[in-house]
């Protein structure tokens, strides 16, 4: 009987311990299992934010390479513009060159023709004096413009051009025959209207029209001597008015003498 109450004491304290210690367990099991669901929280809340992150990081990585490429075609596109830039300078370069050398010439050949002009103006103004009246008059106004070409500041163009006109009339006149009028003072004083008749610039003859008074000129050697040598010869009236006349028709074409002396310079 002790032995039994014995018995059953150990058995009921073995009992008590076990599920004691069982509580305890329990105890311990649920705590652990609240920790397990905070960190299995926890864990997905994190991945939640690593999903998040990635995905907004994917997404800024996909804008990034965006943006990479644009800058890459955009350096392309400024490599290209200033390789064409240094051609386009190259190019300007040479053709500021070849524009400052065209411009030297031009400066050279400029400078020339200057000369040249203001050389050939004065030959000009030596030959007008020694001309035929007739010519000078019939050249009045391209006379004086040759004379006041400096003054007046006419361009060179325009300077070029009135020399041009008096080189043509002058070739004109030298290279046919002319019949003019003029007041001509014989060495008497007496002043007589005549014919002359003029071939070219070698020779001229003079005569009234009664056949009294006749002449024969030619230039002479210089400025200060008038221009034209007249000397009168009546002896040759007739002759002189015959060739007037044939030239303007009024009588048959005929030979006709007239000395006329050619020199060899």
């Amino acid at each position: 009987m002790n032995y039994n109450i014995c018995s059953i004491l150990s058995v009921r304290k073995f009992i008590l311990l076990f599920l004691i210690s069982l509580g305890g367990l329990s105890f311990t099991y649920a705590d652990q299992l609240n920790d397990t669901r905070n960190i299995l929280k926890e864990w997905v809340a994190a991945e939640k934010v690593i999903s998040q992150e990635q995905s907004e990081w994917d997404e800024e990585k996909a804008l990034l390479g965006d943006v990479l490429s644009s800058l890459n075609q955009e350096e392309r596109l400024l490599r290209e513009i200033i390789d064409n830039a240094k051609a386009d300078t190259s190019r300007a370069d040479q053709e500021r060159l070849e524009l400052i050398s065209q411009r030297d010439e031009h400066q050279k050949s400029s400078s020339l023709f200057q000369d040249r002009l203001s050389l050939y103006e004065r030959q000009a103004m030596q030959l007008v004096p020694k001309l035929p009246v007739i010519l000078q008059d019939e050249m009045g106004p391209l006379i004086n413009k040759l004379y006041s070409a400096e003054v007046a500041n006419y361009s060179r163009s325009e300077r070029a051009q009135t020399l041009i006109n008096i080189l043509s009339a002058v070739q004109e006149f030298d290279s046919s025959i002319t019949v003019a009028r003029e007041i001509r003072t014989l060495t008497s004083g007496e002043q007589v209207e005549v014919k002359v008749l003029f071939l070219g610039l070698s020779r001229g003859f003079y005569v009234d029209s009664e056949g009294t008074t006749a002449g024969i000129g030619r230039q002479s050697g210089g400025v200060s001597e008038g221009g034209w040598n007249w000397v009168e010869q009546p002896n040759l009236a007739s002759g002189i008015l015959k060739a007037i006349n044939i030239y303007e028709n009024r009588e048959s074409p005929a030979l006709v003498s007239l000395p006329l002396q050619i020199r060899s310079n």
